[in-house]
């Protein structure tokens, strides 16, 4: 019979993590988002006047309306195909400039509830 040792993995016992409390939250803020259901990807929130031409990017995309979005007189809001806004109960876009956005068979823009999980997550 032959006898080959092998070598134990080091291991860690009797040790004190200290700093750890970005990590802590990280993983805790994790759980928190798996648990409400909401997407763990970058949202942006979206309220208020737009007062100069803006344009809302695929990038940034889902754009999330948590208040009412008005587009001034005189102003542009562009938004690129692809892109999904998903709006809180009782808000909305309004226009007083001008509203651009051309979605393709592929990239559609989808204008839809903030619970509606078929698109944007």
């Amino acid at each position: 019979m032959l006898n080959i040792p092998i070598p134990h993995a080091k291991r860690a016992s009797n040790k004190r993590f200290e700093s750890n409390r970005y990590s802590i939250f990280l993983f805790c803020f994790s759980l928190m988002m798996a648990s409400w259901g909401l997407p763990a990807g970058a949202v942006t929130d979206v309220s208020g006047p737009i007062t100069s031409d803006t344009t809302w990017t695929l990038a940034n995309s889902p754009y999330h309306v948590t208040g009412t979005v008005t587009v001034n007189n005189g102003v542009t809001l562009t938004i690129e195909p692809g892109v999904i806004i998903k709006f809180d109960q009782n808000t909305w876009i309004g226009v007083s400039g001008h509203l651009s956005g051309v979605g393709t068979t592929t990239n559609r823009i989808y204008f839809t509830d903030y619970r509606d999980d078929t698109v944007g997550g």
